[in-house]
């Protein structure tokens, strides 16, 4: 609808069922949008500099009068022919420093669009603690490499772990460019350390580790059993209501049934938050990675052995029947078990053991059993063959294995001939 926007056309004006989309017929690009609420408020649209169509909001028109509305589409328009986004000055008004950028403009679209937006914040936090207070004009390669160097000089950080932290930040920093916050990549040019230690180091469970594991978990439960236990006896004493009795059920939290998933069934941590209780079959026992929930955007179906079956079954017992196998606070998708977990490593004594390395533990103990590294790589959902051959060196003493067979059947005796033979 075209029309003259006066005073008068905005006294008369009524709302309908559908939104309503007036533009002013004396400044062109002006409008004025009026919801069926009743809402009304005034907005420009025109074309930026790449010649795409963008539309610029000026304010609700019970708060602007129609002089006050035309002069700022005005001053908007101006600015729009002068080549310059009115929103784009925005966020970079919000960006100034790396820091400004990160928690305005990166983290909240992170948080939208990564299922492991956390990693790549805590990622980008780490960086930011000694660069966040630069302005984005003043990154560059010189910046990035002493500071490189500093990290690596007092922090004793890797090489791979600051390509990384590196590689993470161009992402960011591409995003920026691609927002119109800065003109053109700042450090496209930083090449990769040489990973002299990239060599991949498979990290699994030794017997021994897994064992101090399990004996940590299971005083670990027994802590927090006794824990309740103190605390109903206390509720008892004054007439109110009992908690759960923890020694009636099979598991005091998530943590031991994740654990168990994770090492018997080589899910990534991603994957085993992301789990629903659509995606076990008890029946087939068979386990599902839905694309959406998968690193590599494929379906897999992964079998379930005894162990984590009657782990499942049991947890399934006495949860509160939400749709995700280990939900978080309020039904939420759990995201973070990093205290919990870190705790019984330490009293485990087990250094130098992340979460993912379960992952790790699934796959080498399948190819120390002689499982074919095609079939690995099927379980565990590797996008890349060149990810299951990392535990190819495991297959060696099942070669050597095989050798010795060989020769225990050139040394055995002959059999005599038969009599018929003879």
């Amino acid at each position: 609808m075209k029309t003259k926007i006066t005073k008068k056309f905005l006294k008369e004006i009524k709302p309908s069922q559908d939104p309503l989309k007036i533009f002013d017929t004396d400044l062109r690009g002006f409008l004025l949008r009026v919801q069926p609420s009743g809402y009304s408020c005034y907005y420009v649209e025109c074309r930026n500099s790449a010649g795409r169509k963008v539309t610029y909001r000026i304010g609700p028109a019970d708060r602007l009068t129609l002089a006050e509305a035309r002069e700022e589409a005005q001053s908007v328009l101006a600015r729009f022919e002068l080549k310059a986004d009115p929103a784009q000055e925005k966020r970079k008004a919000k960006a100034k420093t790396l820091n400004q950028f990160l928690e305005n403009l990166y983290y909240p679209w992170l948080e939208q669009n990564h299922k492991s937006w956390k990693r790549t914040e805590a990622r980008l936090k780490f960086v930011a603690k000694t660069l966040g207070s630069k302005r984005l004009s003043e990154l560059n390669t010189w910046t990035i490499e002493q500071w490189r160097n500093k990290a690596r000089k007092d922090r004793e950080c890797k090489a791979i772990t600051l390509n990384r932290d590196v590689a993470t930040l161009r992402a960011a920093l591409s995003k920026a460019v691609e927002w119109g916050i800065i003109d053109e990549h700042p450090i496209k040019g930083v090449k990769k350390l040489k990973e002299t230690d990239s060599e991949p180091k498979i990290r699994y469970l030794s017997q021994d580790e897994e064992k101090r594991l399990w004996a940590a978990l299971d005083a670990r439960d027994e802590r927090i059993r006794a824990k309740r236990d103190s605390g109903n006896a206390w509720r008892r004493e004054r007439d109110m209501e009992e908690e759960l009795d923890l020694r009636t059920v099979a598991f005091v939290d998530h943590l031991r049934p994740i654990i168990i998933t994770a090492l018997h069934t080589g899910l990534r941590r991603g994957e085993i938050f992301g789990l629903e209780w659509r995606d076990v079959d008890f029946d087939k026992k068979t386990l599902t990675v839905r694309p959406a929930n998968a690193k590599s955007g494929k379906l897999r179906v992964v079998p379930l052995n005894t162990d984590v079956l009657a782990s499942l079954q049991a947890w399934r017992a006495q949860s509160n029947r939400a749709d995700l196998v280990f939900p978080g606070p309020n039904g939420t998708r759990l995201d973070n078990i990093d205290t919990s977990w870190h705790r019984v490593l330490d009293e485990a004594k087990i250094m130098g053991f992340r979460f993912h390395d379960l992952r790790h533990t699934f796959c080498s103990r399948l190819v120390q059993k002689g499982v074919p590294l095609t079939v690995v790589r099927d379980l565990a959902g590797h996008s890349d063959f060149k990810l299951t051959l990392r535990y190819s060196h495991l297959t060696e003493q099942n070669k050597a294995d095989a050798v010795v067979l060989l020769e225990a059947a050139r040394q055995a005796p002959a059999r005599e001939p038969s009599a018929a033979a003879s």
